[in-house]
């Protein structure tokens, strides 16, 4: 039972360090083609047309000055933004100038500086009141003239202050930015989920890589076993350095004390952070603590995209790591001599088509395995029998 267990280690291993060499891989593709600003970019596009039809034929255009306001965008191509001082760089350099991230305060501050032919148009929907606090106010006023009909007038007058203050604090673009930022995270997740699933296709036949071989490898040779389970644990430390920033405490402490400096009445019953080593753990306390807050956990979730990017040297490095981790162990992952085009019958073809579906699940799947695998291993070791002495 104990070498069962093994065996299953030691492949989820090999899979965990090939997955999290398509996650290094995805993570490239991704600031290479820009693909965060060129989304949000998309949203922002989207959210003007939204908002106002007449913006349809400038929306392009308008979205991309505001993300490449020097005020918003977090590139270093930001100071190629001049056409005509740098024509070339502006050209080449565009995706790459794309802010990745932005905060509706931020995003109406410049959109009011950038939008300066269809000027009215701006000012006239960044004045409009959030339509679900109009509506809020209504039934509130509903319930005052019901419960005391004699201050009604009062009741009127106080519910047309409130709609006027909600005209300056909260425009439709605050109303509609959130689920677009939503929508936005959910395309860019879709299109690196098609980046992995194509990268694990082109890796499995790329490398012959025959799941049923590699278990039957690993599975008759004890040594190999033996290392690829010993080296679990790294791994794992390694899987989590890849997903994750290990600044991520650090990081954290930092983006809850900027919105308390800047949110301070929303954020009163927020406490110290506590210690987290995955994002999504992370993100998960501040939703509570921010009890489902929608805009202060939009806040906090930007203020962690801009601070967990890694760069590519970052990610060389930890690709090397994992290399290095697979090489020790002495698995074959490559066969020897290498066929190149030429598969031996449909045996393998199968084997390779598993092994492709294996990595489709992608590292978080094989990280969570792995480690569950990892857990079980010392109660299993506990009750296995122990040789007689002689």
């Amino acid at each position: 039972m104990l070498q069962n267990l093994d065996t299953a280690m030691a492949f989820a291993v090999v899979m965990l360090g090939i997955s999290l060499l398509i996650t290094v891989l995805t993570q490239m593709i991704a600031a290479l083609f820009g693909y965060r600003g060129t989304h949000l970019l998309w949203g922002l596009r989207e959210l003007l047309k939204t908002i106002d039809p007449k913006l349809e034929a400038q929306a392009e255009e308008i979205a991309t000055r505001v993300l490449t306001h020097p005020l918003v965008s977090d590139s270093v191509f930001s100071g190629f933004g001049n056409s005509n001082k740098y024509p070339l760089l502006h050209r080449l350099t565009r995706r790459w100038r794309l802010a990745s991230a932005i905060q509706p305060a931020e995003l109406i501050r410049v959109l009011v500086l950038v939008a300066a032919e269809p000027r009215q148009t701006i000012d006239a929907f960044l004045n409009q009141a959030d339509p679900e606090v109009q509506r809020k106010a209504r039934l509130l006023a509903e319930v005052l003239r019901q419960v005391a009909p004699a201050e009604a007038l009062k009741a009127e007058r106080f519910i047309d202050h409130i709609s006027d203050a909600t005209q300056q604090a909260v425009g439709s673009v605050e109303a509609w930015f959130h689920s677009t930022m939503d929508r936005v995270s959910q395309r860019f997740a879709l299109w690196m989920r098609g980046w992995t699933v194509a990268f694990a296709i082109l890796f499995a036949f790329g490398a012959h890589l025959d799941s049923l071989f590699l278990v039957k490898q690993i599975s008759s040779n004890a040594e190999v076993r033996a290392k690829l389970v010993n080296s679990a644990d790294a791994m794992l430390r390694t899987a989590s350095a890849v997903a994750e920033n290990p600044d991520l405490p650090k990081i954290l402490a930092g983006a809850v004390a900027q919105l308390k400096t800047k949110e301070p009445d929303a954020t009163r019953g927020i406490g110290e952070p506590p210690t987290f080593q995955t994002r999504d753990a992370a993100a998960a306390w501040f939703s509570g603590a921010a009890k489902g807050d929608a805009k202060l956990v939009a806040e906090f979730q930007q203020i962690l995209n801009d601070s967990l990017k890694t760069p590519t040297s970052t990610l060389q490095a930890q690709a090397n790591d994992i290399k290095r981790l697979l090489g020790d162990s002495g698995i074959q992952l490559l066969p020897s001599p290498y066929p190149g085009i030429h598969f031996n019958g449909k045996r393998e073809v199968a084997g390779i088509l598993v092994t492709a579906a294996f990595l489709s699940l992608g590292a978080p799947f094989w990280f969570n395995a792995l480690k569950g695998l990892s857990n079980l291993r010392p109660t299993l070791a506990g009750r296995s029998p122990q040789p007689k002495a002689a």
